[in-house]
Order: C-alpha cells, then sequence, then structure tokens
C-alpha cells in the first residue's frame, strides 16, 4: 500500500536543491547550510513567533500539497484503491476533508514520545514545548 510521509517531504523539501531552500532562504537568511536549510537556524525564526512560523507555512504548505497530489495522482495511474497519508498536523490544516476516513495512532505514553523528541541532535526543553504547542 503506498504511504506518503509528511515529515519526508518536508525533509527533501529542505534538502540541498529542495523546493524550499531558496523561498525559505529569501524570508530568513542565513537559514541555507552545506545548500540545505539547517532546522536549527530556521528554529530561531519561527519557534516561538506565530508570524513567522505563518510565513514559513505560507511557502511550505503549498509545496507538500502539491507533492501530495502527485503522489495521489501516480497511486490512481496505478490503479491504487487505498493509500495511507501520514500527516501530523492534518486537522489544523484543514485537510481532514480531503481524506475518506482517518486513523489516529499517537505514543501512549508521553513520557516515551518527549524521550524521542529529546534524542534528536539539537533538540532543547524549550524547542520540545514549541513544537508540542502547534499540535
Amino acid at each position: 500500500m503506498p504511504a506518503y510521509f509528511y515529515w519526508q517531504v518536508v525533509h527533501d523539501l529542505y534538502a540541498p536543491q529542495g523546493a524550499a531552500v531558496q523561498p525559505v532562504e529569501a524570508i530568513f537568511p542565513g537559514v541555507v547550510v552545506d545548500g540545505g536549510i539547517n532546522r536549527a537556524e530556521l528554529g530561531k525564526y519561527v519557534l516561538g513567533n506565530e508570524e513567522n512560523m505563518k510565513r514559513l507555512e505560507g511557502i511550505v504548505h503549498p509545496l507538500v500539497e502539491a507533492e501530495r497530489a502527485k503522489f495521489i495522482e501516480n497511486a490512481r495511474q496505478d490503479a491504487k484503491r487505498l493509500v495511507v497519508l501520514d500527516i501530523p498536523l492534518l486537522y489544523e490544516t484543514g485537510l481532514e476533508s480531503q481524506v475518506d476516513a482517518v486513523a489516529v495512532v499517537s505514543a501512549m505514553d508521553t513520557r516515551v514520545q518527549k524521550e524521542r523528541v529529546m534524542a534528536r541532535p539539537g533538540m532543547t526543553e524549550e524547542k520540545f514545548e514549541a513544537i508540542l504547542s502547534r499540535q
């Protein structure tokens, strides 16, 4: 079954030569390191700053949605009857109206969830709280 992972698409958009690199750098100077978007540098602009977060989303969300549309069209062409869309902010972005059904998967133990996120390079308690507040 084909699966579309939002996080992977964003990762690809932020990678060197990714479609988000130049437009994000134009609005948030200094976030590009070695040709790709450095999330720690980008976080300095957007974490805790709702206006900047909306500016970033205004760039990234249309790019992600274009990739989602391509993914679904490819699945249709391949006669796939079912696909999985792993979209963390499904309701926050209004995309629930674009799907036939929703299955929620969540870490039951919030302690485990926090441990996993805190293990990421450059993650701090402040960043974790800022990310959590948006979900």
